[in-house]
């Protein structure tokens, strides 16, 4: 019986069923700039016969080729982060877009970390307006608190602003969702404990005696004492 076996080109320990994929490894191999790891990425491109020249530069870590090699193997345009200016999480976030046909160009930024991209990546995919967020000078927390009121359709404007903080965002954006006169505490000068405090007493009703409790000078549980003060003398007239 005559048994058809394929031909394996060895390069060092590295099996070849394709005489030009041996010959490019060894090509590869032998200019030395790359690390075991690198190598890996390098081998895998190779045998999935993908366009590696996007990831031959050796200033490209590992877990950066991985990345550049993760989009070649969904057929994506990698030249758009195939770049040594951003990391491999950075990659990450622009190769899921692509992945998802957004319109990455949105925040494939090296000034945005991965987690504000992240922040804009998902208000992309939600169709939300992440023009509003999509900015370097708000962090990945600030964006979230952001992108929770766009898709709650609120007036985000009215917080969208880098002196507020991710805390203080949250408790505008709760008043707002609540239907509150956020306008009372929706000031920088209140730190998020203090506007939470003042957004409980508005919650209550309260609002006509908000010059008692809204003052910036109180301490968070001050507030909370008078609020409940004033609940329980409504509640005994």
């Amino acid at each position: 019986m005559v048994v058809l076996a394929k031909t394996i080109y060895m390069v060092e320990d590295e099996e070849f069923y394709f005489l030009e994929q041996a010959e490019k490894y060894d090509e590869i191999l032998s200019q030395n700039k790359y690390n075991k790891e690198q190598l890996s990425v390098i081998i895998k491109g190779i045998k999935g016969n993908y366009n590696i020249s996007f990831y031959l530069n050796p200033e490209f870590t590992e877990e950066q080729m991985n990345q550049i090699y993760l989009g070649l193997k969904n057929d994506i345009d990698v030249s758009l982060y195939a770049k040594t200016e951003y990391d491999d999480l950075q990659m990450a976030q622009i190769r899921y877009g692509l992945q998802k046909s957004l319109d990455v160009s949105v925040y494939s930024k090296p000034e945005f970390d991965d987690r504000q991209m992240k922040e804009i990546r998902f208000g992309l995919e939600d169709k939300l307006d992440v023009s509003i967020y999509a900015k370097p000078e708000f962090s990945s927390e600030q964006m979230y608190e952001i992108r929770e009121g766009l898709k709650a359709r609120l007036n985000v404007s009215i917080y969208a602003k880098p002196e507020f903080n991710s805390d203080q965002m949250y408790e505008i954006w709760r008043g707002l969702e609540s239907g509150l006169n956020v306008e009372i505490y929706a000031h920088s000068y209140y730190n998020h404990k203090q506007m939470g405090a003042i957004r409980y007493g508005l919650e209550l009703g309260l609002e006509k005696y908000a010059d008692g409790f809204a003052d910036p000078m109180l301490p968070d549980r001050r507030m909370f004492q008078i609020i409940w003060d004033l609940k329980d003398r409504n509640e005994n007239n």
